[in-house]
């Protein structure tokens, strides 16, 4: 299995639960959540990029979230 292809879709289909709006989600699974944040520095454009656009897509289902800076 290549590495990338599972970041990749790991990261896709993370980033599409916590981009939910008006979810909690985020609080609920917070070292889960804090693990995607760190797929911003992944050694992979395309998996850097997917992470962007599914961080972007969260902050504008809700941008007034607690956790809004730290993501920032």
């Amino acid at each position: 299995v290549d590495q990338l292809d599972v970041r990749l879709k790991s990261v896709n289909l993370l980033g599409r639960i916590f981009s939910l709006p008006e979810s909690n989600i985020t609080e609920v699974f917070r070292p889960l959540f804090l693990e995607f944040l760190k797929k911003l520095t992944d050694s992979a454009a395309k998996v850097r990029i997917s992470a962007v656009e599914h961080v972007k897509a969260c902050l504008l289902c809700n941008f007034c979230r607690p956790d809004a800076a730290e993501i920032i």
